[in-house]
């Protein structure tokens, strides 16, 4: 059972094919339900391979009986790099994500990836599994990890309670790193 948990928050970070990474959390959200989080970035483009850029997200959250429990697009607040303009390869690309409370049970997320232009360039399914954190009394949340290259960009986002997670978990000797859970 510890190996198939750990084999279900750990994917490969050269995942073929695949434009963008995301991180799925989970926190008690209001009355009775809970709050999931999705976040998302662009993958890094390896050397001399070329492909169009991510730019948006269109989520569907649906229960296993075809009601839809949430449904929206998520773009990053900045908008990415222009066409032809260098990407700094040591700097992530900031990522984008949205909360919304769903009731606990079995759920099926589809994520279709848009790129600049609009059109689709990548589709995933998932299934999760939302546990009801408004029943038990002790309980963790999902754990999100938050990177910062200087100290005041630490300071920054141990005072902010909204604060983006990180979705990758490459880091280097010179980030800070802080952890939050409820």
């Amino acid at each position: 059972p510890v190996q198939n948990a750990l084999a279900s928050i750990v994917q490969p970070s050269a995942v073929a094919g695949r434009v963008v990474r995301s991180w799925i959390g989970m926190s008690r959200g209001d009355n009775g339900k809970t709050r999931v989080t999705f976040v998302w970035e662009p993958m890094p483009v390896s050397p001399g391979l070329r492909r169009e850029q991510a730019g948006r997200v269109s989520l569907l959250v649906a229960s296993p009986q075809g009601a839809v429990l949430y449904r929206g697009k998520v773009a990053p607040s900045a908008p990415p790099a222009a066409a032809g303009a260098p990407a700094s390869s040591s700097a992530p690309a900031a990522p984008a994500s949205v909360s919304f409370d769903v009731p606990p049970g079995k759920l099926e997320m589809r994520m279709s990836v848009e790129g600049a232009t609009g059109g689709v360039i990548d589709n995933e399914q998932r299934d999760i599994t939302v546990p009801d954190l408004a029943a038990a009394s002790s309980l963790i949340s999902t754990p999100r990890v938050f990177r910062a290259r200087t100290p005041r960009e630490a300071q920054a986002l141990a005072k902010d309670p909204a604060a983006v997670p990180a979705v990758a978990r490459d880091f280097s000797r010179t980030e800070r790193v802080i952890i939050r859970f409820d």
